[in-house]
């Protein structure tokens, strides 16, 4: 099975199995995208605006995946 985008994709991955590295990569994926944009465009604003969003969004993630390993008594990251 072949998909159109790679967020598709990864959003299965997700979806199969709730792992850190899955989380964090559906956190740094929209980030690269915004980044990429912003260089090929020249955009320094969505450049500065995607770096601000990535921060946030790795930050959330994070919290999220501790919050939800001290619900489950796990000590992994």
């Amino acid at each position: 099975m072949e998909f159109g985008f790679a967020s598709v994709g990864a959003m299965l991955l997700y979806l199969r199995r709730e792992a850190p590295a899955n989380v964090l990569t559906l956190a740094v994926l929209p980030m690269c995208i915004f980044l990429l944009s912003g260089i090929m465009l020249r955009h320094w604003l969505l450049m500065g605006f995607s770096i601000l969003f990535a921060v946030g969004q790795i930050y959330i993630a994070v919290s999220n995946i501790t919050m939800s390993n001290e619900a489950r008594g796990n000590d992994d990251i």
